[in-house]
């Protein structure tokens, strides 16, 4: 008797199921995820022009870790990368990015997209590399120093105004060429000793070089053509060992 009932109860969770769309599996469904969700779908939104149909897996039929430029940790289906580079895609950032809180990795270089980036990206803590490089985004550039785990930013080939934003300290390369960037280079830069290459070239960028540059021990690269710098370049920088050129 009581395996018959047993029996008959599964039976009406089963009917439950199918009467109701209810999905029953074991999926890990969680508000986080489900905030992941909604925040590439009002991503999205914010896309007016999508000519190689990149995000046409985005849709309910497909799990959002399988759409195309998405990748989810196996363990909680959180987004960690967020790949659509050179999609041709025209359109916005959307500021829901910034809800992706285990996003790592955010490609869109190469692509059309216009208006600001968004200040909620500045709080992405786990965010490693920004790669927004070719686009016609303009304004200010955010602050990234609650960006405590990033180590690439690249932003170059924009419309960005304004000066140096604020950098982690942990940052490796920094890319801000071709931009319409002005003001002079913060003496705090230098605070950044992790920093491998930094490039600012074909920007409005004035004054002189702070001699805190040559306390970078691991500078490689350096693009500073093009741009309104005067004065002499400091000889303490051309001295360090790691130093080489960067054409950028």
């Amino acid at each position: 008797m009581k395996a018959a009932a047993t029996g008959r109860l599964l039976l009406l969770v089963l009917m439950a199921c199918s009467l109701h769309a209810v999905t029953c599996s074991s999926s890990n469904t969680t508000p986080g995820n489900q905030t992941d969700r909604l925040s590439l779908l009002e991503f999205k939104n914010s896309i007016s022009l999508d000519p190689q149909q990149a995000l046409a897996s985005w849709n309910d039929s497909t799990h959002f870790c399988n759409w195309e430029g998405v990748t989810c940790r196996t363990t909680s289906n959180r987004v960690t990368n967020l790949d659509l580079g050179n999609r041709g895609l025209v359109g916005q950032i959307s500021p829901s990015l910034g809800n992706l809180t285990f996003l790592k990795h955010l490609f869109l270089a190469t692509n059309r997209f216009s208006g600001q980036i968004p200040a909620s990206l500045g709080q992405l803590h786990r965010l490693q590399i920004l790669y927004l490089s070719n686009n016609t985004l303009h304004g200010f550039i955010p602050t990234f120093e609650n960006c405590s785990n990033l180590e690439e930013l690249w932003l170059n080939g924009n419309n960005l105004i304004g000066g140096f934003p604020g950098l982690p300290l942990g940052l490796k390369h920094v890319a801000l060429g071709s931009n319409n960037l002005s003001g002079t280079i913060p003496p705090s830069l230098a605070n950044v000793t992790t920093l491998k290459g930094l490039g600012f070239n074909y920007n409005h960028i004035e004054g002189n070089f702070p001699h805190e540059f040559a306390n970078f021990p691991e500078l490689q690269f350096l693009g500073a053509s093009a741009s309104n710098l005067v004065g002499s370049f400091p000889q303490a920088i051309l001295n360090l060992s790691t130093f080489v050129t960067w054409p950028r």
